[in-house]
């Protein structure tokens, strides 16, 4: 498959963490919004199970 790339959402979140000039701007999971105040707390859960 050359000149195609992929990205998955967890690089993305990875990227986010280690300094990356990212913000997150809508934030669901298993099909539900995640209220604002709770997205950043709710990420780090997900991201180190």
């Amino acid at each position: 498959m050359l000149g195609r790339h992929s990205i998955s959402p967890d690089n993305v979140a990875e990227m986010a963490w280690n300094n990356v000039p990212l913000s997150l701007i809508m934030f669901c999971h298993d099909g539900e919004l995640v209220p604002q105040e709770e997205q950043d707390e709710k990420m780090r859960e997900l991201m180190l199970n």
